[in-house]
């Protein structure tokens, strides 16, 4: 031992009684003498205990410094982790707490061993501090996003297409008709809202809302028995509705006119059970011919798992609404009543009914959906592949033909075939994969493929997201954390928020305990990351 190791060892020995005594300043200055005794070499373990006496003293800032010093010598250091942990709580960064105390639990031990206990199906308690502090971060960057009034995240173009087309479609001659109207006129304003709506395209959605929303606000200290302005409630609402904004929804319905058609749409936008049977109701009072009514009545049978009284509202509402030409009703009993029957097991009603779609609708995207849904039921992966790739196919070329607002659910459906398969594969022996992971190739370019195709898609995004971390290597990473931000910005403020923002949780964990530690711990690594519940389920 040099004279320099020497002294260092005696002033640390010395700023250990210290800290016994709880002298924590005279422990400090005698751990930072022993640093410099042996400058420029460093001893993790001095730095750590000098941020013990820190930490005594609440200076957690400066405790957390010497801890990053410690761990950025030896990674491996335990008692450094849990303080470097300890001091992040203190300091309100959960996220950075949790790498903390995930590295302890990968460096903790015997790894193979622990690898091995995993692959074996040894269970693996749940760390209560792991949960708590994955919670704190979830509910810190979800309030984060909600408190940002500026930010709305509309669905799809897919999702937007139906609902204003099929589900939520607005009743009012300005639909029908490019028609013309005075400029700076309600109906003249209005007209334009329409026109955006017809173009079928994410953008198009948008600005119609701001058009909307612009309208009202212009125009709702005048006359509000206006029937234009009335429609615009019902239009904004419909938005609100898709933007999960419950309350404005259902003021702007009760806003519009007492049709019907915004009576029905109140009852499906309300979570009050009560209320929507009242609403139903009296939309049955305004005109009991409406086809809609027996529809949304037999969707919330068929929600409940009530399938033989939704059958009968599905029949009746299909009957009524083709008597009355209503197209887009009639198309989406006729669907959800092939899917009551095959719930119900009557599957000869369910194919006479698709086999019915089929002949008056050839290429609908929506019936061949029906179609893979129903034949791929107990099929093969290969051939269910094959029935959502004809789905796929006629999707592409309804959208060529009339604009038809792509639908990428048919894509979604064949990667997770594939990937299934993939692992059937693994998990029999019948596959090894590649140690390039080159092998994954084909599930990847149908998530780019999805993305490309619509890159409005929170579940292309996701998806994508979520393929990208599971094929994880080191020239991805830039990839993922991309995708993953735009899943995020594409959730914010809706019901997937939770599970996006978890997930890249673990994937920014995963990141930095990848750059901490060597190759051979990522398998430990990745299996620590799901054991302690970080990782959402594929």
């Amino acid at each position: 031992m040099t004279d320099a190791l020497a002294a260092a060892a005696k002033l640390k020995d010395q700023g250990n009684l210290e800290f016994r005594a709880k002298k924590y300043d005279e422990a400090i200055s005698l751990y930072s003498s022993a640093i410099t005794t042996i400058a420029p070499a460093i001893d993790p373990i001095l730095y750590s205990n000098r941020a013990a006496c820190f930490i005594a003293l609440e200076k957690y800032q400066e405790a957390l410094e010497d801890c990053r010093i410690a761990i950025g010598e030896n990674p491996n250091h335990i008692k450094s982790l849990d303080r470097s942990y300890f001091c992040y709580t203190k300091l309100g960064k959960p996220r950075e707490a949790l790498v903390e105390r995930l590295a302890a639990k990968v460096v903790s031990g015997d790894a193979e061993q622990v690898y091995r206990r995993i692959q074996e199906g040894a269970s693996t308690a749940l760390d209560p501090i792991v949960g708590k502090l994955a919670d704190q971060f979830l509910k810190a960057e979800t309030k984060k996003l909600a408190d940002d009034e500026s930010r709305l995240v509309f669905p799809d173009a897919f999702e937007m297409f139906w609902h204003f087309n099929y589900m939520h479609s607005p009743r009012h001659e300005s639909t029908q008709s490019d028609g013309h109207a005075t400029v700076g006129t309600i109906e003249g304003e209005l007209l334009e809202v329409y026109k955006k709506l017809r173009e079928h395209t994410y953008e198009a959605y948008v600005d119609a809302y701001h058009l909307v929303d612009k309208l009202i606000e212009k125009h709702q200290t005048g006359d509000n028995d206006n029937k234009e302005l009335k429609t615009a409630y019902e239009v904004r609402g419909s938005f609100n509705y898709l933007l999960k904004r419950e309350q404005q929804a259902i003021a702007d319905f009760k806003r519009s006119d007492n049709s019907s058609s915004v009576l029905l749409k109140l009852a499906t936008t309300t979570s009050n059970s009560s209320e929507k049977l009242s609403y139903i109701e009296q939309a049955k009072a305004a005109n009991k011919d409406d086809p809609r009514i027996d529809f949304f009545q037999g969707l919330m049978r068929y929600e409940a798992g009530e399938y033989e009284p939704a059958i009968s509202s599905f029949k009746k509402a299909r009957d009524v609404s083709k008597a009355a030409a209503d197209d887009a009703t009639e198309l989406i009993s006729s669907l959800y009543l092939t899917y009551a029957y095959w719930k119900s097991k009557k599957h000869a009603l369910a194919r006479s009914e698709l086999g019915a779609l089929q002949k008056s609708r050839p290429g609908h995207p929506r019936v061949s959906a029906v179609t893979a849904t129903i034949e791929g039921d107990g099929a093969s992966n290969a051939e269910k592949i094959r029935l959502w790739e004809k789905v796929w196919e006629d999707v592409e070329t309804l959208t060529k033909a009339n604009g038809y607002v792509t639908d990428t659910t048919p894509l979604m459906n064949i990667a997770l075939i594939m990937l299934e398969t993939f692992m059937d594969e693994v998990g029999s022996g019948k596959r090894t994969v590649k140690e390039d992971n080159s092998d994954w190739e084909p599930i990847l370019q149908v998530y780019r493929d999805a993305c490309e195709a619509d890159p409005h898609s929170l579940q292309c995004r996701f998806g994508y997201a979520q393929m990208l971390s599971i094929v994880y290597t080191d020239a991805q990473f830039e990839n993922i954390e991309e995708n993953y931000r735009k899943a995020l910005d594409l959730a914010a403020g809706g019901p997937a928020i939770t599970k996006v923002l978890k997930d890249l949780l673990a994937h920014e964990v995963k990141v930095a305990l990848y750059e901490r530690y060597p190759g051979s711990l990522r398998p430990l690594i990745n299996m620590v990351i799901i054991s302690q519940g970080i990782r959402t389920e594929f």
